[in-house]
Protein backbone atom coordinates (compact mmCIF):
# COMPACT_ATOMS: atom_id res chain seq x y z
CA UNK A 1 0.00 0.00 0.00
CA UNK A 2 1.11 3.52 -0.64
CA UNK A 3 2.77 4.42 3.02
CA UNK A 4 4.17 8.08 1.24
CA UNK A 5 2.31 11.65 0.32
CA UNK A 6 0.51 10.28 -2.77
CA UNK A 7 -1.44 8.07 -0.40
CA UNK A 8 -5.38 9.26 -1.11
CA UNK A 9 -7.22 10.73 1.50
CA UNK A 10 -9.60 8.05 3.00
CA UNK A 11 -12.08 8.10 5.67
CA UNK A 12 -12.30 6.46 8.92
CA UNK A 13 -15.61 8.43 10.45
CA UNK A 14 -17.79 4.91 10.30
CA UNK A 15 -15.19 2.67 11.82
CA UNK A 16 -14.31 4.97 14.59
CA UNK A 17 -18.16 5.37 15.26
CA UNK A 18 -18.04 2.17 15.75
CA UNK A 19 -15.23 1.66 17.83
CA UNK A 20 -15.87 4.47 20.37
CA UNK A 21 -19.40 2.81 20.67
CA UNK A 22 -18.80 -0.59 21.88
CA UNK A 23 -15.72 0.80 23.76
CA UNK A 24 -18.13 3.42 25.45
CA UNK A 25 -20.68 0.79 26.26
CA UNK A 26 -18.49 -2.23 27.33
CA UNK A 27 -16.51 0.09 29.95
CA UNK A 28 -18.52 3.47 30.97
CA UNK A 29 -18.46 4.42 34.14
CA UNK A 30 -21.89 5.27 35.00
CA UNK A 31 -23.47 1.18 34.36
CA UNK A 32 -27.31 1.37 34.32
CA UNK A 33 -27.73 4.92 34.92
CA UNK A 34 -27.45 5.74 31.06
CA UNK A 35 -28.91 4.67 28.41
CA UNK A 36 -26.62 3.42 25.29
CA UNK A 37 -24.50 6.25 23.92
CA UNK A 38 -25.99 7.71 20.62
CA UNK A 39 -23.25 8.62 17.93
CA UNK A 40 -23.98 9.90 14.78
CA UNK A 41 -21.52 10.59 12.62
CA UNK A 42 -21.42 13.42 9.74
CA UNK A 43 -23.36 15.92 11.75
CA UNK A 44 -23.24 19.62 10.92
CA UNK A 45 -24.65 21.66 13.72
CA UNK A 46 -21.97 23.05 15.82
CA UNK A 47 -24.12 23.56 18.89
CA UNK A 48 -27.36 21.90 18.79
CA UNK A 49 -27.68 17.98 18.97
CA UNK A 50 -31.24 17.26 19.10
CA UNK A 51 -34.56 18.60 20.20
CA UNK A 52 -36.75 16.73 22.89
CA UNK A 53 -40.01 17.42 23.31
CA UNK A 54 -40.89 18.93 27.06
CA UNK A 55 -44.38 19.28 28.79
CA UNK A 56 -44.77 21.17 32.25
CA UNK A 57 -48.57 21.78 31.94
CA UNK A 58 -49.49 21.22 35.86
CA UNK A 59 -52.15 18.19 36.03
CA UNK A 60 -55.51 19.51 37.44
CA UNK A 61 -57.55 16.80 39.40
CA UNK A 62 -60.94 17.88 39.32
CA UNK A 63 -64.40 16.70 40.45
CA UNK A 64 -67.83 16.04 38.58
CA UNK A 65 -70.34 19.18 39.27
CA UNK A 66 -73.76 17.64 38.83
CA UNK A 67 -75.40 21.18 40.39
CA UNK A 68 -78.90 21.70 38.75
CA UNK A 69 -77.75 24.66 36.80
CA UNK A 70 -74.09 22.96 35.47
CA UNK A 71 -74.20 22.52 31.60
CA UNK A 72 -78.23 22.32 32.56
CA UNK A 73 -80.82 25.05 33.42
CA UNK A 74 -79.46 28.52 33.46
CA UNK A 75 -76.03 27.01 33.05
CA UNK A 76 -76.72 25.33 29.62
CA UNK A 77 -74.29 27.11 27.59
CA UNK A 78 -71.78 28.70 29.72
CA UNK A 79 -70.65 26.10 32.40
CA UNK A 80 -69.67 22.38 32.27
CA UNK A 81 -69.99 19.83 34.85
CA UNK A 82 -65.80 18.83 34.08
CA UNK A 83 -64.97 21.96 35.65
CA UNK A 84 -62.24 24.54 33.51
CA UNK A 85 -60.19 22.89 30.75
CA UNK A 86 -56.64 22.93 30.53
CA UNK A 87 -54.77 23.25 27.34
CA UNK A 88 -51.86 20.64 26.99
CA UNK A 89 -49.10 21.96 25.15
CA UNK A 90 -45.57 20.78 24.13
CA UNK A 91 -42.14 23.08 24.19
CA UNK A 92 -39.06 22.03 21.52
CA UNK A 93 -36.29 22.26 24.05
CA UNK A 94 -32.82 22.11 22.04
CA UNK A 95 -30.42 19.93 23.35
CA UNK A 96 -26.45 21.30 23.06
CA UNK A 97 -23.09 19.78 22.35
CA UNK A 98 -20.92 20.88 25.56
CA UNK A 99 -17.59 19.79 25.02
CA UNK A 100 -14.76 18.41 22.27
CA UNK A 101 -13.79 15.53 21.23
CA UNK A 102 -10.32 15.60 18.64
CA UNK A 103 -7.94 13.49 17.22
CA UNK A 104 -4.66 14.95 15.66
CA UNK A 105 -2.35 12.69 15.30
CA UNK A 106 1.22 11.72 13.09
CA UNK A 107 1.83 8.28 11.71
CA UNK A 108 5.62 8.49 9.91
CA UNK A 109 6.28 5.20 7.86
CA UNK A 110 10.12 5.75 8.79
CA UNK A 111 9.33 5.75 12.42
CA UNK A 112 6.06 3.76 13.59
CA UNK A 113 7.37 0.93 12.87
CA UNK A 114 3.75 -1.05 12.00
CA UNK A 115 1.54 -1.07 8.91
CA UNK A 116 -0.12 2.10 8.79
CA UNK A 117 -3.71 0.60 8.43
CA UNK A 118 -3.10 -1.46 11.82
CA UNK A 119 -1.76 1.72 13.11
CA UNK A 120 -4.55 3.93 12.45
CA UNK A 121 -6.84 1.12 13.44
CA UNK A 122 -4.85 1.08 16.80
CA UNK A 123 -5.24 4.67 17.46
CA UNK A 124 -8.57 4.83 16.89
CA UNK A 125 -9.18 2.28 19.86
CA UNK A 126 -6.79 3.69 22.25
CA UNK A 127 -8.37 7.07 21.09
CA UNK A 128 -12.10 5.66 22.01
CA UNK A 129 -10.82 4.48 25.08
CA UNK A 130 -9.21 7.88 26.54
CA UNK A 131 -12.32 9.80 25.21
CA UNK A 132 -14.97 7.37 27.29
CA UNK A 133 -12.97 8.09 30.06
CA UNK A 134 -13.18 11.79 29.26
CA UNK A 135 -16.64 11.10 28.89
CA UNK A 136 -17.15 9.77 32.27
CA UNK A 137 -15.85 12.69 34.02
CA UNK A 138 -18.17 14.85 31.83
CA UNK A 139 -21.07 12.74 33.11
CA UNK A 140 -19.84 12.50 36.77
CA UNK A 141 -19.47 16.38 36.80
CA UNK A 142 -22.98 16.85 34.74
CA UNK A 143 -24.77 14.87 37.63
CA UNK A 144 -22.91 16.92 40.34
CA UNK A 145 -24.31 20.15 39.00
CA UNK A 146 -27.56 18.95 38.28
CA UNK A 147 -28.61 16.66 40.74
CA UNK A 148 -31.42 18.05 42.39
CA UNK A 149 -30.61 16.85 46.27
CA UNK A 150 -27.91 16.84 48.50
CA UNK A 151 -26.41 15.80 51.96
CA UNK A 152 -23.26 17.35 52.96
CA UNK A 153 -20.95 16.24 56.01
CA UNK A 154 -17.87 17.91 57.39
CA UNK A 155 -16.48 14.40 57.37
CA UNK A 156 -16.63 10.94 55.95
CA UNK A 157 -17.50 8.45 58.54
CA UNK A 158 -19.48 5.03 59.22
CA UNK A 159 -22.75 7.09 60.95
CA UNK A 160 -22.89 9.97 58.19
CA UNK A 161 -22.67 7.13 55.18
CA UNK A 162 -25.86 5.07 56.78
CA UNK A 163 -27.34 8.23 57.68
CA UNK A 164 -27.24 9.28 54.20
CA UNK A 165 -28.40 5.95 52.65
CA UNK A 166 -30.98 5.68 55.36
CA UNK A 167 -32.49 9.69 54.32
CA UNK A 168 -31.90 8.92 50.07
CA UNK A 169 -33.97 5.70 50.94
CA UNK A 170 -36.86 7.33 52.10
CA UNK A 171 -36.30 10.26 49.90
CA UNK A 172 -36.80 7.84 47.02
CA UNK A 173 -40.17 6.02 48.35
CA UNK A 174 -41.27 9.37 49.21
CA UNK A 175 -41.02 10.39 45.41
CA UNK A 176 -42.49 6.96 44.14
CA UNK A 177 -39.72 6.67 42.15
CA UNK A 178 -40.38 2.82 40.67
CA UNK A 179 -37.22 1.95 38.64
CA UNK A 180 -33.86 1.00 40.30
CA UNK A 181 -31.37 3.50 41.67
CA UNK A 182 -27.61 2.73 41.70
CA UNK A 183 -25.49 4.00 44.23
CA UNK A 184 -22.23 5.14 42.45
CA UNK A 185 -19.65 5.42 45.44
CA UNK A 186 -16.54 6.68 45.21
CA UNK A 187 -13.98 4.06 46.88
CA UNK A 188 -13.39 5.35 50.69
CA UNK A 189 -17.24 5.56 50.96
CA UNK A 190 -17.44 1.74 49.54
CA UNK A 191 -14.65 0.44 52.06
CA UNK A 192 -17.22 1.89 54.79
CA UNK A 193 -20.29 0.57 53.81
CA UNK A 194 -18.33 -3.03 53.01
CA UNK A 195 -17.27 -3.12 57.04
CA UNK A 196 -20.34 -1.26 58.74
CA UNK A 197 -21.52 -2.55 61.72
CA UNK A 198 -25.49 -2.88 59.87
CA UNK A 199 -23.84 -5.21 57.65
CA UNK A 200 -24.57 -8.42 59.34
CA UNK A 201 -25.48 -12.54 58.09
CA UNK A 202 -28.32 -11.81 60.93
CA UNK A 203 -29.75 -8.91 58.66
CA UNK A 204 -29.13 -11.17 55.44
CA UNK A 205 -26.32 -8.79 54.10
CA UNK A 206 -24.37 -10.20 51.65
CA UNK A 207 -21.04 -8.24 51.82
CA UNK A 208 -18.02 -10.31 50.80
CA UNK A 209 -15.49 -8.92 52.47
CA UNK A 210 -12.93 -11.11 51.18
CA UNK A 211 -13.66 -10.68 47.83
CA UNK A 212 -14.27 -6.94 48.66
CA UNK A 213 -17.97 -6.67 47.03
CA UNK A 214 -21.27 -5.52 48.47
CA UNK A 215 -24.69 -5.65 45.53
CA UNK A 216 -27.40 -4.28 47.27
CA UNK A 217 -27.84 -2.02 50.73
CA UNK A 218 -30.70 -0.08 51.57
CA UNK A 219 -32.13 -1.08 48.44
CA UNK A 220 -29.76 0.63 46.56
CA UNK A 221 -27.75 -1.18 43.80
CA UNK A 222 -24.14 -0.55 44.52
CA UNK A 223 -21.35 0.71 42.01
CA UNK A 224 -17.96 1.20 42.93
CA UNK A 225 -17.19 4.59 40.95
CA UNK A 226 -13.55 5.64 40.58
CA UNK A 227 -13.03 9.15 42.68
CA UNK A 228 -11.83 11.10 39.19
CA UNK A 229 -15.24 11.05 37.62
CA UNK A 230 -16.93 12.46 40.73
CA UNK A 231 -17.14 16.62 41.08
CA UNK A 232 -14.48 17.65 43.55
CA UNK A 233 -16.19 17.29 47.13
CA UNK A 234 -18.17 15.07 45.85
CA UNK A 235 -18.38 11.17 46.74
CA UNK A 236 -21.50 9.81 45.78
CA UNK A 237 -24.88 9.94 43.29
CA UNK A 238 -28.04 8.43 43.73
CA UNK A 239 -29.13 7.51 40.94
CA UNK A 240 -32.67 6.16 38.93
CA UNK A 241 -31.95 3.23 36.15
CA UNK A 242 -31.58 4.39 32.10
CA UNK A 243 -32.45 8.19 33.06
CA UNK A 244 -29.38 9.47 31.36
CA UNK A 245 -28.48 10.01 27.47
CA UNK A 246 -24.89 10.31 26.60
CA UNK A 247 -24.67 11.35 22.84
CA UNK A 248 -21.23 12.01 20.48
CA UNK A 249 -21.77 13.37 17.12
CA UNK A 250 -18.80 13.71 15.01
CA UNK A 251 -17.96 15.86 11.94
CA UNK A 252 -15.18 13.39 10.37
CA UNK A 253 -12.64 11.02 11.27
CA UNK A 254 -9.78 11.15 8.05
CA UNK A 255 -6.21 10.15 7.25
CA UNK A 256 -4.64 12.88 4.84
CA UNK A 257 -0.75 13.20 3.23
CA UNK A 258 1.40 15.03 5.09
CA UNK A 259 2.91 18.21 3.49
CA UNK A 260 6.02 18.58 6.02
CA UNK A 261 6.77 14.83 6.47
CA UNK A 262 6.19 11.16 5.00
CA UNK A 263 3.43 9.28 5.72
CA UNK A 264 -0.46 10.64 7.34
CA UNK A 265 -2.07 12.55 9.67
CA UNK A 266 -4.99 10.95 11.62
CA UNK A 267 -7.73 13.89 12.75
CA UNK A 268 -11.28 13.81 14.25
CA UNK A 269 -13.45 16.33 14.94
CA UNK A 270 -16.49 15.33 17.80
CA UNK A 271 -19.10 17.07 19.95
CA UNK A 272 -20.35 15.67 22.66
CA UNK A 273 -23.06 16.20 25.60
CA UNK A 274 -24.99 14.27 28.41
CA UNK A 275 -29.41 15.10 28.55
CA UNK A 276 -31.55 14.09 31.26
CA UNK A 277 -35.11 15.75 31.86
CA UNK A 278 -35.36 18.30 34.54
CA UNK A 279 -37.60 16.11 36.17
CA UNK A 280 -35.05 13.30 36.48
CA UNK A 281 -32.58 15.06 37.19
CA UNK A 282 -34.57 16.94 40.59
CA UNK A 283 -34.11 13.05 42.18
CA UNK A 284 -30.62 12.61 41.29
CA UNK A 285 -29.08 12.56 45.20
CA UNK A 286 -25.25 12.87 45.81
CA UNK A 287 -22.93 13.31 48.89
CA UNK A 288 -21.07 15.87 49.62
CA UNK A 289 -17.71 16.42 51.79
CA UNK A 290 -16.85 19.36 53.71
CA UNK A 291 -17.93 22.71 52.89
Amino acid sequence: MPTNNQRAERQYTKEYMRTLKAIFNATNAWGKSLQPVQVLDGVKENAKAFSVKTNNTPVVIGTYNTGANIAFGTGTANSSRFGNMTEVKYTDTDVPYDYDLCINEGLDPFTVNMELDVAVSERLEVQSLAQTRHMNGRIGAYLGAKAGNFLNYETLNEANVIAAFTAFRAFFVNKEVIVPVTAHIAPEVYSILLTAGLITTAKNSKANIDEGTIEKSFGFVIDETPSQYFAEGEVAYFVPEGIVLPFVGISETRTIPRENALGLALQSAAKGGTYASDENLSVVSKITIGS
